[in-house]
């Protein structure tokens, strides 16, 4: 009775965006067969990945974290086992750990802590769908030892597929919670309301999005890029789904190449922005003033004519 109650849980929060995933120190030939056989609520492709090995399950959730590119404070890990509770623990001290209750009484209490650790105010259609694009980012991660010609060759072979939204009017629902909620890949950690954003536009700001998909389907909605007035970037943020794929730098100079007014980008270090730190090391940005990088727009737009190259792109 516990476990269909908690897997009904694990249900909905998978249909809100949670992403489940499952670790466990037995061989793959014992773990997946119930997920397989139809008798369980949840089944195999309701989870992004699943590790079964003999290493210890701090271990297995690190490889997670790396497959994912998700950080280890994004984490839940449940389990019943107050040894293998405590390992991850002191292994992994940014991941939040629940024990899942002996009693039934106890039971109320947990799925509300579950539940809770997952709260979002809206729900999006790229959330619902959150479980297969990240299944897509791992079948198209390129290999880690592919780079120059190889890795060309194997972003080519996607046969991605990039269109650039102007979200300056209309529905701006999942632009503005991609830049409330990515983390790596973000300009400077600032969150905006929706009537922030929407001051900016009304002063005659412009506001950027892009969708990709590739020869294995649809990977949403993918970037977010606030524009103010005077051409610098306010807000500029990517989902990690798609490291490795060039888009961000595809992205900027195809704004660039079509005459958008960029002329620098407000930038600021976090303590997860090592992404895009590396980005702006671009020679096309200037030094750092003011917490506003300067953007030779026309040299960027050349430096990546080769990112371009790389998607079909369109215009929405």
């Amino acid at each position: 009775y516990r476990h269909h109650v908690y897997q009904s849980l694990l249900a909905r929060l998978r249909g809100e965006g949670v992403l489940l995933t499952a670790v466990s120190r037995n061989d793959a030939a014992v773990v997946l067969p119930p997920l397989r056989s139809g008798q369980m609520l949840l089944h195999e492709d309701d989870f992004v990945a699943i590790v079964a090995s003999y290493h210890a399950k701090s271990a297995q959730i690190r490889q997670l974290a790396l497959q994912l590119n998700l950080g280890l404070d994004s984490f839940v890990f449940v389990d019943d086992n107050p040894v293998e509770l405590e390992e991850v623990v002191q292994a992994l001290p940014l991941v939040r750990t629940l024990a899942f209750p002996k009693h039934d009484e106890d039971l109320p209490a947990f799925l509300d802590l579950v539940a809770a650790s997952f709260a979002r105010r809206t729900v999006t259609e790229e959330d619902r769908d959150r479980t297969e694009l990240y299944r897509r980012r791992l079948e198209g991660m390129a290999p880690a030892e592919a780079q120059g010609a190889d890795l060309t060759r194997f972003l080519t072979g996607l046969e991605m597929r990039l269109v650039i939204h102007d979200r300056s009017t209309g529905d701006r629902a999942r632009a503005v919670q991609l830049i409330n909620k990515t983390n790596q890949f973000n300009a400077n950690g600032r969150r905006w309301t929706d009537e922030e954003l929407a001051a900016v536009l009304a002063r005659g700001g412009k506001l950027f999005g892009a969708s990709l998909a590739d020869r294995s389907g649809s990977h949403g909605e993918i970037i977010s890029c606030l524009v103010a007035p005077e051409g610098t970037i306010e807000a500029f943020v990517m989902s990690c789904r798609v490291f490795q794929r060039r888009v961000e730098y595809a992205f900027l100079a195809a704004l660039a190449r079509r005459g958008e007014r960029l002329t620098g980008i407000s930038y600021a270090p976090t303590e997860r922005n090592e992404p895009f730190t590396t980005f702006v090391r671009d020679l096309a940005f200037g030094t750092e003033t003011g917490g506003e990088m300067s953007l030779d727009a026309a040299a960027f737009a050349e430096a990546h004519h080769g990112a371009v190259a790389l998607f079909e792109l369109t215009w929405d």
